[in-house]
C-alpha cells in the first residue's frame, strides 16, 4: 500500500467510526419518535430491530466511497429516472426532497473544515479532481450512504422522512466537527499543514459598506463611483468560490511539479537534498470572492 493510501485509509477508519456513532444516535431517537406515533409504530419496531444492520450498511457504504479513491473499490453511479417519478408515493417523494434540501444546506454552512479537507485530499491525487461526485465526505455521498442503508427496511415514506430528519440533526449538523478530526489526521501526516481557510463574515463586509466614504478630495470622488459599482457586484456562492480555488490549485499543480523535478535534478548534481515544493498555487492573503485563504507559516 502506498504512503498516500495509508493516510487516506487512516482518515477513512476515523470517519467511519465517528459517522457511524452519530448515525446510531440518530436512529435511536428516530425509533423512539416512530414508536410514539400509532401510524408509524410498526416502522419504529422494525427500525429498532434492524438499526445495527443499518449502521453496518452505512459504514460499508462510507468505506467504499473512500476505497474508490485508493483504487480498492469501484463505484456504480445510480442515476434517477425522472420518467418513473409518477410511481413514487407522495410521502416517499417528500423524504427524497427533504434529503436533497438537507444536503444543500449542509454544503453551504460552516464550510471551512470541508474546504480544508477537500483541498488536502485533492493535493494527494494530482490526476483526479476531488469534487462533490467523488469526495467521500461530501454531504451528498454521506446522505446517499444513509439512504441506501435504510432502503432495505421497506419503511413507509413518513418513517423514512423521520429517519432523515434525525440523521440531519445528528450527522449533518455535526459534520464540521467530524471533518475537523479528518483534517487533524491529514495535518499530522504533513498534508498541507499550513493551510488555513478563513471565511470572512459577510456582516463585517456589509458594515464596512455602510460607512460613508470621505469624498472631499477630487480624486476620491472620481474613484468613488467605481468602488460602489464593485461593492454592489453579487457575491459568488461558496461552491463557486471553492471551484475557483480548485482551478487555481490545479492550474499551478503542473508548474509546481516541474519546479520540484528541476530542483531535484539540480540538487542531485550538487550532492544535496532538494527541499519539497508545496503542491499549491494559493498565495498568502489571497481573497476569492468573500472567502479569504491564508497560508500561515509554521511556528
Amino acid at each position: 500500500m502506498s504512503e498516500v493510501n495509508e493516510v487516506v485509509v487512516a482518515v477513512r477508519d476515523a470517519m467511519v467510526e465517528n459517522l457511524s456513532q452519530l448515525v446510531l444516535e440518530g436512529l435511536e431517537e428516530a425509533t423512539v419518535a416512530l414508536c410514539n406515533q400509532s401510524s408509524t409504530s410498526n416502522d419504529g419496531k422494525k427500525l429498532a430491530e434492524e438499526k445495527s444492520a443499518v449502521v453496518d450498511r452505512f459504514s460499508t457504504n462510507v468505506s467504499i466511497n473512500f476505497d474508490v479513491l485508493t483504487g480498492d473499490a469501484d463505484k456504480t453511479v445510480n442515476t434517477l429516472d425522472y420518467g418513473s417519478l409518477n410511481l413514487v408515493e407522495e410521502d416517499d417523494l417528500e423524504a427524497i426532497i427533504a434529503m436533497e434540501g438537507m444536503i444543500s444546506h449542509s454544503r453551504n454552512c460552516d464550510v471551512q473544515q470541508y474546504i480544508g479537507f477537500t483541498t488536502r485530499i485533492d493535493t494527494l491525487y494530482f490526476g483526479t479532481r476531488i469534487d462533490e461526485s467523488n469526495n467521500p465526505m461530501d454531504p451528498e455521498q454521506i446522505g446517499s450512504a444513509f439512504k441506501d442503508a435504510v432502503r432495505p427496511l421497506g419503511l413507509s415514506g413518513a418513517a423514512v422522512l423521520t429517519a432523515h430528519r434525525y440523521f440531519n440533526s445528528h450527522v449533518f449538523h455535526k459534520l464540521e466537527s467530524v471533518l475537523e478530526k479528518a483534517n487533524t489526521i491529514l495535518i499530522k501526516n504533513e498534508i498541507f499543514p499550513d493551510l488555513d481557510v478563513a471565511a470572512r463574515d459577510k456582516s463585517v463586509v456589509e458594515n464596512k459598506r455602510r460607512v460613508p466614504r470621505p469624498n472631499s478630495d477630487p480624486q476620491e470622488r472620481a474613484f468613488a463611483a467605481t468602488e460602489d459599482q464593485a461593492d454592489n457586484q453579487p457575491e459568488p456562492t461558496t461552491r463557486e468560490i471553492f471551484s475557483m480555488m480548485q482551478n487555481l490549485m490545479h492550474g499551478m499543480a503542473g508548474q509546481a511539479a516541474t519546479v520540484q523535478q528541476t530542483s531535484q535534478i539540480v540538487a542531485a548534481g550538487q550532492g544535496v537534498q532538494a527541499p519539497g515544493i508545496p503542491p499549491s498555487g494559493l498565495q498568502p492573503g489571497m481573497m476569492v470572492g468573500n472567502q479569504k485563504v491564508e497560508l500561515v507559516g509554521s511556528r
